[in-house]
């Protein structure tokens, strides 16, 4: 039993690590490469029964496909993979995650109509009692995220307020993309003075946990809005920290 428990341990580390080789290769642009590293834990990825790393693959398999804009295989590999874990009796959390997955998916193929019975499962998961109500929260961010690709703007202000207002169903990194998703949705709906309100307080934010990318983010998107106003200096000097803190990113 005992050398079970540290085979099974090793295992998760190695696919932790091999998820990590993917991430940096998808970083560097080599998509084959990290392909590569995704397919030689794909067989593991299956029967393993960690939550956490079994949501991480199927999100770095999306963000590896949705970079080459791959979006018809994307769709292909990844419902064909949780076919195959749901035929293992995963845990409602992975089936939840696979799902909003696949409305995005949708989406971004341009079926509207499809992502809506997918959000409706989401929903039933939820409602069923087989996760907790937090999960609602990820609900209407999934739900903003696909009125904003849909460019309703208002639809997906309604629904990242919503998100933000049960912070309890988010990690901290999560809060600042929801921020920096609303703040870009103000803008596109013309509402400049909000969305530059956002980007400051996602800025405070994540200067205050440290979290370099966002800060960055937040700064080259605060600048873009700047401009709009005519604010030049401000805007300079908005893109040139961001300029400062990405570089810190790389230290």
């Amino acid at each position: 039993e005992k050398a079970a428990r540290l085979a099974g341990g090793a295992n998760r580390s190695r696919i932790e690590y091999t998820i990590k080789l993917a991430a940096e290769a998808e970083g560097r642009g080599e998509f084959g490469k990290a392909d590569e590293y995704l397919r030689s834990i794909q067989g593991e990825i299956v029967v393993t029964k960690d939550d956490v790393r079994i949501v991480e693959f199927l999100k770095k398999r999306y963000s590896l496909y949705e970079h080459q804009g791959l979006f018809d295989a994307a769709f292909d590999t990844l419902r064909t993979l949780l076919s195959v874990l749901e035929g293992l009796a995963i845990s409602p959390a992975v089936r939840f995650q696979g799902e909003q997955i696949l409305v995005l998916l949708h989406v971004q193929r341009g079926q509207i109509k499809e992502a809506g019975k997918r959000v409706e499962r989401m929903k039933g998961l939820v409602a069923g009692g087989m996760l907790p109500a937090e999960f609602g929260g990820q609900i209407e961010r999934t739900q903003g995220d696909v009125a904003y690709l849909q460019g309703d703007n208002q639809e997906a202000i309604q629904h990242y307020r919503r998100a933000l207002s049960m912070p309890a169903a988010f990690e901290e990194p999560v809060k600042l993309s929801l921020l920096n998703n609303l703040g870009l949705a103000l803008a596109r709906d013309g509402q400049d003075e909000e969305a530059l309100k956002l980007f400051e307080r996602m800025h405070t934010q994540a200067k205050d946990l440290k979290l370099l990318t966002y800060e960055s983010q937040a700064d080259l998107n605060s600048g873009l809005v700047l401009i709009k106003f005519d604010r030049i200096q401000e805007a300079t000097g908005r893109f040139q920290r961001a300029r400062e803190t990405a570089v810190r990113t790389k230290d």
